[in-house]
């Protein structure tokens, strides 16, 4: 046998190998007629799924938890909630407003995944912030922890403590 046919013969060999391999055997299509094949899906495919589902849970129990504040507010008696979730609550810490100069109090403080958000109350309104943010009167939100809210104009820093 001369050198051509014996790379020919290695040569469809490899490939046979190859194309059998466990690899190429779920993504190369099978010879013959074409038969419908069952979508599988992957694994990112799967954790998209189940993050869009751990979101959704997540708003549900936000949900239901607003719904029960609302009702033990209003004195009206609470139902269980139909809410089941083992996704992660958002951290809520409320606070009585205590007023600092330039009428602004730190009202609620949330945290979900280590972002934080707050409220607060600016002569009477409460704003929702986050930080970055600009409110009234030029004071941007440096900074929000488990306990305050930090707010810089210049050289002045104001912290509502929650």
């Amino acid at each position: 046998m001369n050198i051509k046919k014996m790379r020919a013969v290695a040569l469809f060999f490899a490939a046979s190998l190859l194309l059998s391999s466990p690899v190429f055997a779920q993504t190369a299509p099978a010879a013959g007629p074409a038969a419908p094949v069952a979508s599988t899906s992957t694994q990112a495919d799967d954790l998209a799924s189940l993050q869009a589902q751990i979101q959704l849970l997540t708003a549900k129990a936000q949900i239901a938890k607003l719904k029960q504040e609302i009702a033990t507010a209003s004195g009206a008696p609470t139902a269980p909630s139909s809410v089941v979730s083992n996704a992660p609550v958002p951290q809520t810490v409320s606070v009585e407003p205590p007023k600092v100069s330039g009428g602004m109090s730190a009202v609620t403080i949330t945290a979900f995944n280590g972002v934080y958000r707050g409220v607060v109350n600016v002569n009477g309104e409460d704003i929702p912030v986050q930080p970055g943010q600009t409110i009234d009167g030029g004071w941007k939100v440096a900074k929000i922890t488990d306990s305050e809210i930090t707010l810089v104009r210049g050289k002045q820093t104001i912290v509502l403590r929650g």
